[in-house]
């Protein structure tokens, strides 16, 4: 099993029991730049879940430009990121999942603010998302959230590659 920051590692991590491994080690690298968010990861027991296959609208943002937002970025460095992300999206290259704390009710993205944005801007209505709480309630509440929303909403854990790849044929 390698490590790479694709969803495709995220994935092969994920049916191997290591979904954890590949998201600390994803955040600590040069490829997540978030070494804060992995440490504060660390501190608490988590509970991860996915790769899952959910609506961009469902999920919550927690950076941007907006001014009331929780982690506020400089409009133009937020928007130069974003651009940069629309261009790795329509070469069709392979991203990593973004990474949501299922918290409240809400799916509030931690990782993966950038992706989020241009995924809207190009019109597509999903991306792979992978899941976390803390463990005990919060997690048993995400556990049960995902039973009752994704799979029952036609979306589900991936089983190799990215659905694109898996309908084209294409290996990976």
């Amino acid at each position: 099993m390698r490590y790479g920051p694709t969803l495709s590692s995220a994935a092969e991590f994920s049916r191997e029991g290591k979904l954890e491994e590949w998201v600390l080690r994803y955040l600590g690298s040069e490829d997540g730049h978030n070494q804060p968010f992995a440490q504060g990861l660390r501190q608490e027991p988590r509970v991860y879940l996915g790769p899952y296959l959910l609506p961009v609208g469902w999920l919550e943002r927690c950076s941007g430009p907006e001014p009331d937002i929780e982690f506020p970025a400089h409009p133009m460095d937020f928007e130069n990121r974003v651009r940069a992300m629309e261009e790795f999206l329509s070469s069709g290259r392979e991203l990593p999942p973004v990474i949501v704390n299922v918290t409240g009710g809400r799916l509030v993205v931690n990782d993966g603010n950038h992706r989020v944005v241009a995924y809207e801007r190009l019109g597509h209505e999903t991306c792979w998302a992978i899941l976390w709480a803390t463990m005990g309630e919060e997690s048993q509440t995400m556990e049960e959230w995902a039973g009752t929303h994704i799979k029952s909403g036609g979306f589900g854990m991936i089983s190799t590659k990215p659905e694109k790849e898996q309908e084209s044929g294409e290996k990976g």
